[in-house]
């Protein structure tokens, strides 16, 4: 019962931060199609647990990434895709402690990493949020709407740069959305 008592898991359903589904409710969330809005600031300023991500996403959840303005400092997106990384490799670390507290051998040890890298991170912001949102978007493909950012960056720092460095705000020239171009007078 509980989690679809009243009808609501459908696959136009977006729900948001999700922080204490379980296993079995995952499955069932998958199972309706509905997507997860993962909004990783708030979940670590509000919540008491942090969204399962990696289960949700070995479960075949749709998941995007959520700015959550109301519930943290920045809209930007990028900033969302560090603190994904970032939550999540805190919560790896907390699954380790706990392992090591508990004294489980190395047989018993974790099964896989609960911690997402930039690659997943970029997915979620991109593909995943669309697919989320129900569009055809965030890929590059033939008959695909193009969306991108074009970022600025010397040559004489990029190799002293991450890629989520050059991609942050202030180096954003300009972006593309559905193929319309967006100077950087628009969103700054």
């Amino acid at each position: 019962m509980g989690l679809n008592k009243h009808g609501l898991l459908t696959s136009r359903t977006i729900q948001a931060h999700c922080t204490f589904l379980s296993s079995s409710d995952l499955s069932r969330i998958h199972e309706h199609g509905t997507a997860i809005a993962h909004c990783p600031l708030s979940n670590a300023y509000f919540s008491a647990e942090i969204f399962r991500l990696r289960e949700a996403l070995d479960e075949g959840v749709k998941v995007g990434l959520g700015t959550d303005i109301a519930g943290g400092y920045s809209a930007d997106i990028m900033n969302t895709m560090r603190q994904a990384v970032v939550v999540s490799r805190v919560r790896q670390g907390r699954e380790t402690i706990i392992q090591d507290q508990s004294l489980k051998t190395e047989e018993q040890g974790l099964e896989r990493n609960l911690a997402i890298d930039w690659k997943e991170a970029l997915y979620l912001a991109t593909k995943g949020g669309a697919t989320a949102l129900g569009l055809n978007s965030g890929l590059f493909e033939a008959g695909a709407p193009f969306d991108a950012q074009m970022s600025e960056s010397s040559l004489a720092n990029i190799y002293d740069q991450s890629l989520m460095q050059r991609l942050m705000s202030h180096n954003t020239k300009s972006r593309y959305w559905r193929g319309s171009w967006y100077p950087r007078l628009f969103f700054r």
